[in-house]
């Protein structure tokens, strides 16, 4: 179930308003294996054998796999109190900001990035190392949502006690 963790996490009160994705190029990786096997198999043709072509399209196919996973296991939520980021399946890894604590959110886009939609947002909290959520797809989306909780959540705090 997609964002299975972070539903299971939400606190009394809390609900998401958003769920990003990882981009479909997290898949890109086995293009230079794939690259690799045509090349091999035009240039040195039946002299390869078929053990290393095979052994390659074993590693292409291990490399799939494991980048489905990781599409599927990654989840990136933002609720009306907090991002929620956690990736992995057996091994697991969270990473959890108040929207309170959120000082900036810098987007990163590269070229491909700009014209296939994906990049980098990097949150910085108040006293914290930075968290970087990589190859978000929709990024701009992605932050647009991310501004509009942060403005609700910071019209919606109590005022300070005198």
């Amino acid at each position: 179930m997609r964002n299975g963790y972070a539903s299971s996490q939400l606190n009394p009160g809390e609900e998401i308003v958003h769920a990003g994705q990882l981009h479909w190029i997290t898949f890109f990786n086995v293009v230079p294996l794939i690259l690799l096997i045509t090349v091999l198999l035009a240039v040195f043709g039946s002299a390869v054998g078929i053990i290393l072509p095979g052994a390659l399209c074993l590693v292409v196919m291990i490399a799939l796999i494991w980048d489905w996973i990781r599409l599927r296991t990654t989840e990136m939520v933002i609720t009306n109190r907090r991002v929620i980021y956690k990736t992995g399946l057996i091994v697991r890894n969270t990473h959890e900001q108040l929207l309170g604590k959120i000082e900036n959110i810098k987007l990163q886009q590269g070229l491909i990035g700009r014209v296939l939609g994906y990049g980098t947002l990097e949150l910085i909290g108040t006293g914290g190392s930075p968290v970087s959520l990589r190859l978000v797809d929709n990024v701009e989306g992605f932050k647009n949502k991310l501004s509009a909780a942060l403005s609700s959540a910071h019209t919606a705090a109590p005022p300070a006690p005198p």
